[in-house]
């Protein structure tokens, strides 16, 4: 196993190599890496763990009730909608904020190690990210309206898609590109080796997938239980409404966490293709320091 300080991002790596790497990174980073990402990210995951809390009892209270109660207490389906809406609506944009603040922190975080070694000043990635928080927000929603609209006509374009412009955030934060050359640059990368990023992908949804959902049961068993306690007596205790609300919370920050080494995996693979590129092309050099 590579030594922490010997560790560096541009290098070939072969499958196991980079799952491995992940681990050894996180192992010797996960401190100063989750606590920027607390710091900066978890608020807003902890606001939509509450806001997401509050929206499942109105929808649950809402659907157990008759319609004289409905009208009574919500103005009718129409200003039950528009409520709805409100709170879905408050939901996304704080999971949309959340997660470009992790895609921000993170790889600035990366970029950052990537260049000066794993003593860097941990106060240089605030204003790194920041200045790219933006840019990453508006190609985010680029991305997703590419991606919807590729999986509209097919699920398999969008999936294509999907693994292709997963580099976008590292190629614009390491080299420096717009959203506009990061998405064409995107695709170059990915077509050296689309095949194994696809397979490491796979694998590392299907690992964070298994983890969040042994975090999640928790809320599980809390949210069936309020359901069973409304069937059988048609109300709930407000204290099950406040551990719900708290649970739901920390496990919402801690499930939103586990992103970030999904974007870990990405740049090392990143790397691992642009080395293999610069040996394959020596008199080209495709990827660029990040400019401080």
């Amino acid at each position: 196993m590579e030594n922490y300080k010997d560790f560096r991002f541009q290098k070939e790596r072969d499958f196991s190599d980079l799952f491995t790497d992940i681990f050894v990174f996180l192992k010797n980073n996960y401190k100063r890496l989750f606590y920027l990402l607390l710091l900066y990210a978890g608020p807003f995951f902890l606001i939509d763990g509450i806001v997401s809390a509050y929206f499942q009892n109105y929808v649950y209270s809402f659907s157990t009730m008759n319609p004289y109660s409905i009208h009574e207490m919500y103005g009718g389906p129409f200003a039950f909608l528009s409520k709805f809406l409100v709170w879905y609506g408050a939901i996304m944009l704080f999971k949309v904020l959340g997660y470009t603040f992790i895609s921000s922190i993170t790889y600035a975080y990366i970029s950052l190690y990537a260049q000066k070694g794993p003593q860097f000043d941990i106060n240089e990635v605030r204003p790194l990210a920041f200045s790219y928080f933006f840019p990453f927000l508006l190609a985010s929603i680029l991305i997703s309206i590419v991606i919807v609209i590729g999986t509209i006509f097919c699920i398999i374009p969008g999936i294509y898609l999907g693994i292709c412009l997963s580099f976008i955030f590292i190629i614009m934060i390491w080299e420096r590109k717009g959203i506009g050359e990061a998405f064409g640059r995107c695709f170059n990368v990915a077509h050296k080796d689309f095949w194994w990023t696809l397979l490491i992908l796979l694998v590392i949804s299907v690992a964070i997938g298994i983890v969040a959902f042994i975090i999640a049961l928790p809320m599980t068993a809390i949210s069936f239980f309020g359901v069973f306690t409304r069937m059988s007596s048609g109300d709930v205790n407000s204290y099950y409404f406040i551990i719900n609300v708290i649970v739901s919370s920390i496990t919402n920050v801690v499930v939103s966490l586990l992103s970030s080494v999904t974007m870990v995996a990405i740049a090392l693979q990143y790397f691992n293709i642009v080395e293999k590129e610069k040996k394959s092309q020596p008199d080209q050099s495709p990827s660029q320091t990040v400019n401080l």
